[in-house]
């Protein structure tokens, strides 16, 4: 039986709820939302910025999925070369936590924090990192210092990073991409 991998890529051509959630926030935390939101957003436009007049793929994945996982070192590399990078499409990445992995949740928060914090780059190498590493955390009670240490490696500031995490900053983007999905 051919099992299902959330890490499906959805052609979609509208804006998605989730890049409103910034966008509308009257928090404290809006600056935050609206930076994690623009660094996982991988444009065709210049300097990958989201292109309107081409289609975007919405990926969902739970970095805790080893499917997900999978999908992410075999064709995720190839999906930007081809097809953003020459501006044929735009690429969202949200956050799709499966309840049953239970790390989902904290590993998305972290990503997305590392986004807030240190862009593009900084959200897509704590997702490389985390993937890359998923057999070792996967499995832990609590995977805060392991995503603690792996910011630091990256080079976000860590008080800043503790305080995105300890004050669920990156909630409502999750629960919109989590509603989106």
């Amino acid at each position: 039986m051919t099992r299902l991998v959330l890490a499906a890529l959805v052609l979609l051509t509208t804006v998605p709820a989730a890049a409103q959630v910034a966008a509308d926030s009257s928090s404290a935390d809006a600056g935050w939302l609206a930076a994690a939101n623009a660094a996982r957003t991988f444009g065709a436009g210049p300097d990958g910025a989201l292109d309107r007049t081409v289609p975007t793929l919405h990926e969902f994945a739970d970095l805790a999925c080893p499917s997900c996982r999978y999908a992410f070192e075999t064709r995720m590399d190839s999906v930007k070369s081809r097809l953003v990078a020459t501006g044929r499409a735009n690429l969202i990445v949200h956050a799709f936590p499966i309840p049953r992995l239970m790390r989902g949740p904290h590993a998305a928060e972290a990503v997305l924090c590392a986004g807030a914090i240190g862009g593009r780059e900084g959200f897509a190498s704590l997702q490389r990192h985390l993937y890359a590493t998923q057999p070792d955390w996967r499995f832990l009670r609590d995977i805060g210092p392991f995503v603690r240490r792996a910011a630091a490696e990256a080079g976000l500031d860590p008080v800043d990073f503790d305080e995105c995490i300890s004050r669920d900053a990156m909630a409502p983007l999750i629960a919109s991409d989590l509603r989106l999905g």
